[in-house]
Formats: structure tokens, sequence, C-alpha cells
């Protein structure tokens, strides 16, 4: 099951879709990604 299934099924419960990343800050339409670091921020 991927995110997005995930998403779909638990719409109405779900504000905010957040992604560990890598990489620096960005948002991808409604995915935030995170960086590791920041995840303490949750």
């Amino acid at each position: 099951m991927n995110c997005f299934t995930i998403h779909s099924k638990y719409s109405a419960r779900i504000l905010n879709r957040y992604l560990l990343y890598t990489k620096d800050l960005r948002k991808d339409k409604d995915v935030i990604c995170l960086p590791v670091y920041m995840a303490d921020l949750l």
C-alpha cells in the first residue's frame, strides 16, 4: 500500500501529508517534503 492509497482512504482524517526527505525542505502539490533533521518538529 503506497502513501497515495492511504491518503485516498483516510482523506477525511488527513489534513497535511508529510514525507521525510533527505534533501532540502520543499512542497510538491499537497505533500510537504520534510528533511529528516526537522522530523522532531512534527
